[in-house]
């Protein structure tokens, strides 16, 4: 079973492509799957969502508390981000992340996402840290 932010549910490969596609995802969502034993570990993806003020280009994934501390959640940003630059031309990526999740906020800094500024997005609630990369950034990066 994974954490919390993945559906209640068991899923199998065969159906995770459904999961995603009928359960609110997108094509630009994606399984995160072991092969061996063949299991879902997580899922993420690029997608648009809306945040208090503003709409983003959103970086997001989730992963099973058992993947925590592989690399797999640094490794899957940084292929979403190349893909999200290199393969569709995005002008920015940017994702929220909660201001205790450290983790989160190494791993989008390796993907070369930069905090921008605080956001308020849970009433009642401390605010989450908005992090951005554009396109131009991107590109100045690799060279």
């Amino acid at each position: 079973m994974l954490s919390s932010c993945w559906p209640q549910a068991d899923y199998g490969i065969d159906s995770l492509w459904s999961a995603l596609c009928n359960g609110g995802g997108n094509p630009r969502s994606y399984g995160i799957c072991l092969v061996n034993p063949e299991r879902i570990i997580g899922f993420g993806g690029l997608n648009i969502l809306s945040y208090a003020d503003i709409s983003i280009i959103n970086l997001g994934y989730c992963f099973a508390t058992e993947a925590w501390g592989k690399g797999l959640a640094t490794e899957f940003s940084g292929c979403a981000v190349k893909y999200g630059f290199d393969e569709i031309k995005l002008p920015e990526i940017s994702t929220v992340v909660r201001g205790n999740h450290l983790a989160s906020q190494k791993v989008l800094q390796k993907a070369g996402l930069k905090y921008i500024r605080d956001i308020h997005d849970v009433k009642d609630a401390p605010p989450s840290l908005l992090y951005s990369l554009t396109l131009n950034e991107w590109v100045r990066k690799l060279k």
